[in-house]
This record gives C-alpha cells, structure tokens and sequence, in this order.
C-alpha cells in the first residue's frame, strides 16, 4: 500500500506544476539589487582592461594619423573626414581608460573630457580646434599628431 502507481505519481507531478509559484519580491525590487550588483561589480576600473584599451586604441590612432596624412595628400575630403571622427573615437577610448573611466557613450565627449585629470596639456583646447571646421586640414593633421605624442607619453 506504500507504493504508489505510476498513473499516481504522474497525477501528483502535474498538481504540483499546477500550484501557483512562491511569493517572489515585487520586479522593481529585484531591478534595484541587480542594478546595485552591477554598481558593486563596476566600481573599479580592471587594470589589465585598461592597459589593452590603451595600447589598441593608441596604436589604432598612429594608423588613422597615417590615413589622415594620405587623405590630404590626395585632397580625398570624405575619407579625411572618416579618418579624422574614426580617430578622435580612438583617443577618446584611450583617453578615458587611461582615467580609469568607463566610456560614457557618443555625445558631449569633450564636456566628459574635461573631468580627465591624466590628458595632455591644454587637450581640450586642442580638442575643440580640431573639430572645428574652420580649421584646416594640414593643421588637423598636426593638432592630431601632437595630440597622439601627448597622449602615448602618458601611457602606462
């Protein structure tokens, strides 16, 4: 009599999936312990992040340079263009892990820039006459090279 049938402890098996769940913590509790686990885990910046970001994005940058100085050799404005935002991409990655800053996203760069305290000296001027179209080209190219040389010689 203490055994049961098989029909039985199917029976059982499905009453059981059919019991509403135990009470769980309302979903907005549970976003702001994941949200506060995520914060924990992200507080510091991880070192080994931070040297590889810099070495990639430094030497990425060394290549536009070299693309930017064809393009204007070539007078290819499009191509300076592409090479000039795909560049400033480059140093501002660097830039920020070199600060052991997360990269905050793709707008107000420069305002998130000036917060940096290892950056080249007077960079956010640099910054601002590079991007501004007034500026030409072959200065572009020099502002970014000095900017570059700047920049590597505070690298870890």
């Amino acid at each position: 009599m203490g055994r049961r049938s098989r029909y039985e402890r199917e029976i059982e098996e499905i009453l059981r999936r059919l019991e509403p769940p135990p009470p769980r913590r309302p979903l907005r509790q549970r976003l702001f312990s994941a949200l506060a686990t995520l914060r924990q885990a992200l507080r510091t910046f991880p070192p080994r992040l931070r040297e590889r970001l810099v070495s990639w994005n430094v030497a990425l940058a060394w290549h536009y340079l070299e693309h930017l100085e064809t393009a204007l050799q070539r007078a290819d404005w499009p191509f300076f263009t592409d090479r000039l935002a795909r560049l400033l991409a480059a140093y501002f990655d660097a830039l920020f892990a070199l600060n052991e800053r997360f990269h905050p996203g793709e707008k107000r760069l420069l305002a998130y820039a000036a917060g940096c305290e290892r950056a080249p000296a007077d960079h956010q001027r640099r910054l601002a006459r590079l991007v501004d179209p007034s500026t030409g080209a072959a200065e572009r190219v020099d502002l970014a090279r000095d900017l570059l040389r700047d920049l590597a010689g505070l690298s870890p």
